[in-house]
């Protein structure tokens, strides 16, 4: 992680003293399987066998990597004025788990990518940001 930090750190050093305001995604949880199966109940005749979890516990390693790699995030962003991050976790999870499917809406297409609820479910959360960011004062001359 050291070098990330390094390499964002001069990259945000760059990209703040142009004048820019910067947003950074924290990192939305990985699906150990496939989002598709938690459908398969509603269509039993397809696919694998019906998923009755369709979350992400929030204690795997894969969990434990996107919460440390956020938080280098949060740490870096910290020293810079115009940078904003961002965590898509809080439409998508909750303290115990990252939900594939909510509300009976599919929120990943595949194991990564949201799908279209998905991105619905994170776009206020990047709204805000990008309006604050779009706010940020030129730099002085």
């Amino acid at each position: 992680m050291e070098v990330v930090e390094r390499a964002l750190r001069r990259t945000l050093a760059r990209l703040t003293v142009a004048g820019k305001g910067v947003i950074l995604i924290a990192p939305n949880a990985r699906m150990g399987f496939d989002p598709a199966d938690c459908l398969t109940g509603l269509r039993p005749i397809h696919g694998p066998a019906y998923r009755q979890t369709c979350a992400e516990p929030e204690t795997g390693v894969m969990a434990q990597r996107r919460r440390a790699y956020a938080a280098v995030l949060a740490r870096v962003a910290a020293d810079y004025r115009d940078v904003r991050v961002v965590d898509l976790a809080p439409p998508l999870c909750d303290a115990r788990q990252c939900y594939a499917l909510r509300g009976g809406h599919l929120l990943y297409r595949d194991t990564l990518h949201l799908s279209d609820d998905g991105s619905r479910a994170v776009a206020p959360l990047l709204y805000t940001a990008i309006r604050q960011a779009a706010s940020v004062p030129p730099p002085a001359r």
